[in-house]
């Protein structure tokens, strides 16, 4: 079976982000990216984001023994994430500059 690669043309992103990932525990994109966030580096770029892996993130960093405020910003992070989901929706792409 082949796969055939299709030039973007128009991409279109919301105009308030949903989370700053030079704010946020790195942790947060080995815990809910598809690639562990080998989509993007410092320059940016597109990150897959799993439902399944951002509600497994969510217990997991209950769960952690970090200070009460990188919790807390992590946590606030994972749930604004999945609060992006649509409920027939499995993974949510988001372009990072």
């Amino acid at each position: 079976m082949s796969v055939r690669a299709h030039k973007i043309t128009k991409m279109e992103w919301n105009s308030r982000p949903t989370f700053n990932l030079w704010h946020c525990h790195n942790a947060l994109l080995d815990m809910v990216c598809c690639d562990g966030g080998d989509g993007f580096d410092c320059n940016g770029g597109i990150i897959e984001v799993s439902k399944d892996l951002t509600i497994e993130a969510i217990e997991k960093v209950k769960q952690l023994e970090w200070d009460d405020e990188t919790k807390s910003e992590l946590l606030d992070d994972l749930k604004a994430i999945l609060a992006d989901f649509g409920e027939d929706e499995f993974y949510v792409s988001y372009q990072c500059f």
